[in-house]
């Protein structure tokens, strides 16, 4: 079964490509993120959300934010779905 917010929401989401992932310290990490975002009406400090399991959203900061990138400082803390997906961006092997 599709989920209700995906059936909902499904035209709202970004598609985007990591470009970057850098740590800042062990507990903190700057990813970088490019795509079409011409039709996102966002600036830095806006709050974006990202799905980080099948049930389950958390809503981040974006530190800067373009036309076609952005990034976001993401605060990692304890072993939960959240942080996992943070460890797991990797820039994309062209």
């Amino acid at each position: 079964m599709v989920d209700a917010i995906d059936s909902l929401m499904s035209s709202k989401f970004l598609h985007l490509q990591v470009t970057d992932a850098v740590e800042l310290s062990p507990y903190i990490r700057k990813v970088s993120f490019s795509g079409d975002l011409h039709a996102a009406s966002y600036q830095a400090g806006y709050a974006v959300a990202f799905r980080v399991s099948p049930t389950e959203y958390r809503n981040y900061t974006l530190s800067a934010f373009s036309q076609n990138e952005c990034e976001i400082i993401f605060h990692l803390h304890g072993n939960g779905p959240a942080v996992i997906l943070q460890r797991s961006f990797q820039p994309a092997i062209w």
